[in-house]
């Protein structure tokens, strides 16, 4: 939970307006029990332990294999990915946005 999680946060925030701020926080074994930004950073283990209706993440790590096997992790456990994107995106026609992208500003 950091650099580039601060700077997405804000994005999924603006995209799901609806959510309150507790519905939302980082992932991150090497930080679970602090907090960053006000939001708090649980290990993985506690995310996939919280009771939820409904879980979904979107993994803003820059390191291809550790993305990689958080996405395997992920879908093992049954957790959606998200596509983000910010308002002022633009996308081109005939593009397909995949599961799981982060369209910045």
């Amino acid at each position: 939970a950091s650099g580039f999680g601060k700077e997405v946060m804000p994005l999924v925030r603006q995209q799901f307006p609806t959510l309150s701020k507790e519905q939302f926080a980082f992932i991150d074994d090497g930080q679970s029990g602090t907090t960053l930004n006000g939001y708090p950073v649980l290990s993985y283990l506690d995310f996939i332990s919280k009771p939820a209706d409904h879980k979904a993440v979107t993994i803003a790590i820059a390191n291809s294999v550790v993305r990689e096997k958080l996405v395997s992790l992920l879908e093992k456990d049954g957790v959606q990915h998200l596509a983000v994107q910010s308002t002022n995106t633009v996308i081109l026609d005939e593009v397909e946005i995949g599961e799981g992208s982060l369209l910045c500003p």
